[in-house]
């Protein structure tokens, strides 16, 4: 933590201070005026210090430098880590629906708002401006399509809206479902079903859930309270801390557009120019104003966060990790966009005029606020694309093959796929052999290779990682699907590092690949929206041909098409893929075209829809092989390829 700010107590009189009474005087009177200010920021830090653990303050603290603050930071988070698991509102991930056989009682659901959904055809997905959550009490009755169900949620009733018990019907071509699916879930499913019923029948005399209210008490905060016990809604605090970082960034950081107002007064009457001239020291002033009130604040959301933590235990150690590090790293970027748009403001723009100097001060402005919400995204684009908890092992014999262990590489936290455990006499030396991608060749490119490790737990520190919320393979069919990746060089820092690697190799995918037979005569009735649900689940990168199968919609470079069929050439990496893409010369027509892939180099994709709107497999090679040397009527690629592979509807 940084020093404590000086009090006027602490100030010390100099002998040219002592030779002008009047300035001293002056002095005394501004700190005097700023010290419950100065107090208050240093009880704060005193009561932050006191939650952070005992190895944050040495008795002999070390120096930090510039270089590794950031580093510094997140080993003083990774000392608060207790190493237990505790039910988190957070850790949780949504899971759409993609056969009603995975819909069960106790389950937290959601899907668009009934209100704010829209179907872009364009996109060929459903745009929400919110989502409606519900807990599962009860499965009436399912096909693979549809399901009728007794939802407890808040609902309208009686023209008040309140927590209702109500059976609805859902159809996946057109509702849009979610399963909320938490890594540490607090209460059963029975449990969670008559937590539910109790507000029901608490309803009229109870004091829980009462009223609704879109930002303190809406569906969403009722669905955690029951599966938790905790009132938390993410899409409100997601909405509400959005919203405070665009007005902090507006009329904050110095008060930009204050000083705008000032800087148009100035230019437009002498009056009020010299009145501005008196108070130059302005601006300045209410830049460190602000920048003390968001240090305030940042201090006061640390140790808020740390007591939910450690001592309230409502979040987890992964999360807290998340959320301090975006809260100083928000501040960062917040304190250098202030500084540069006071500078720039003040000393660049003045002599360029009014109707220049305003739309560069608002750009500023706008680029300030847009770089300070982006801190969270791109965190997270840094940051390992999996959640998982790491143990510190204290001797070899605790990692095993097929295992992800963390270790130093290049003076980075690395993760590998370990392939082999050597053990030495003494259990803290040892070898381990591990599969990832390795430091840059001479030629600047990264590549997956088979590595030998030497450990000595003395001097160096190995975790061994758990992967959270994940169906994960067998030790020996990780190790299997690492090797095959061998050799590959399309290392990214953003979707293809070695975390990414481990991950693929690790986790099973939840992806349903089965076709859904459609049940004629219901594809309108038993559904709760007029229009279709989103077409695309998502979208992935192909690592092995196994990943992919004749009927699937690839992108390949310039080539988006269906495959027509596939032909190994060595191991699964690299094969011929026969596809249907759109040819456009002096009009558009079907074309076959036979693409040699080695995914050791290459990059493919391929786009998941969801197969209660498709066509099975077969019928769309069947349909993709007629349609060759055919003249095509779309006039976009995407259009093309949804005629082939999705069912005919009025509504497509």
């Amino acid at each position: 933590m940084a020093s404590k700010l000086v009090s006027r107590n602490n100030v010390k009189r100099t002998t040219f201070e002592e030779a002008d009474d009047d300035k001293e005087q002056g002095d005394d009177e501004y700190l005097y005026e700023w010290q419950p200010l100065i107090d208050e920021v240093n009880r704060l830090q005193e009561a932050c210090d006191a939650q952070l653990p005992r190895v944050l303050h040495p008795e002999q603290p070390e120096e930090i430098s510039e270089g590794n603050v950031v580093e510094d930071f997140i080993h003083k988070i990774e000392a608060m880590n207790d190493g237990t698991d505790r039910w988190c509102s957070e850790c949780s991930k949504a899971r759409r629906v993609e056969d009603m056989s995975s819909l069960q009682r106790g389950q937290h659901i959601s899907m668009p708002g009934e209100h704010s959904s829209y179907f872009f055809k364009p996109l060929g997905k459903r745009i929400a401006a919110y989502r409606h959550h519900a807990i599962v009490k009860e499965i009436v009755q399912r096909s693979c399509q549809t399901v009728e169900v007794i939802l407890i949620h808040f609902s309208k009733e009686d023209n008040v809206i309140k927590v209702c018990e109500q059976k609805m019907s859902f159809n996946l071509q057109y509702d849009e479902l979610y399963i909320i699916e938490y890594q540490y879930s607090r209460y059963d499913p029975d449990t969670i079903v008559q937590r539910a019923d109790s507000i029901l029948e608490q309803s009229k005399s109870g004091n829980l859930f009462t009223s609704y209210n879109p930002f303190t008490k809406n569906c969403e905060h009722f669905a955690t309270w029951c599966v938790l016990g905790e009132e938390k809604s993410l899409q409100a605090h997601k909405f509400i801390n959005d919203i405070r970082e665009m007005l902090w960034n507006i009329f904050g950081g110095g008060s930009k557009i204050a000083r705008l107002i000032l800087k148009l007064f100035v230019d437009s009457s002498d009056e009020i120019a010299t009145f501005v001239t008196r108070a130059v020291h302005l601006p300045s002033v209410i830049l460190g104003m602000s920048s003390v009130a968001h240090i305030i604040y940042c201090i006061i959301k640390t140790v808020y966060l740390i007591k939910q933590y450690r001592n309230e235990k409502r979040i987890c150690y992964h999360c807290l990790k998340e959320k301090l590090l975006d809260l100083w790293l928000q501040f960062g970027v917040f304190g250098g966009t202030s500084v540069i748009t006071f500078v720039i403001v003040n000393f660049a723009l003045p002599p360029l005029g009014p109707y220049v100097a305003i739309p560069i001060a608002t750009l500023l402005v706008m680029v300030a606020t847009a770089l300070t919400l982006a801190v969270p995204r791109i965190r997270k684009a840094l940051w390992s694309p999996v959640q998982y908890s790491k143990n510190e092992i204290k001797t070899l014999s605790e990692i095993k093959v097929g295992d992800v262990a963390s270790l130093t590489y290049c003076n980075l936290t690395h993760l590998i796929i370990v392939s082999e455990v050597q053990l030495d006499a003494n259990p803290e030396h040892g070898t381990i052999k591990g599969i990832h991608y390795s430091r840059p060749t001479r030629l600047g490119k990264r590549e997956i290779k088979e590595e030998y490790f030497k450990i000595n737990l003395k001097i160096s520190k190995v975790n061994r990682v758990h992967f959270n919320m994940a169906i994960t393979y067998s030790p020996q069919e990780v190790v299997d699907r690492a090797r095959t990746r061998i050799g590959e060089r399309k290392w990214n820092l953003s979707y293809n590092r070695s975390d990414h690697f481990c991950r693929w190799a690790k986790e099973k995918s939840d992806y349903y690949s089965g076709d859904i037979n459609c049940l004629e005569g219901e594809a309108t009735d038993n559904t709760q929206s007029g229009s279709l649900s989103s077409l695309i689940v998502r979208k992935d990168d192909v690592h092995h041909m196994k990943e992919i199968q004749p009927g699937d919609v690839v992108k390949y470079g310039s080539y988006k098409g269906i495959i027509i069929s596939l032909e190994d050439v060595k191991d699964g990496r690299i094969f011929i893929m026969h596809t249907l893409i759109r040819k456009s010369c002096f009009e558009f027509y079907g074309q076959k075209v036979s693409l040699r892939i080695d995914l050791n180099m290459d990059c493919l994709e391929v786009h998941r829809y969801h197969p209660v709107h498709c066509v099975s497999m077969s019928e769309r090679v069947e349909k993709a092989i007629n349609m060759i040397g055919k003249k095509i009527q779309r006039w976009t690629r995407t259009h093309f390829i949804e005629d082939i592979i999705l069912k005919q509807r009025e509504n497509n």
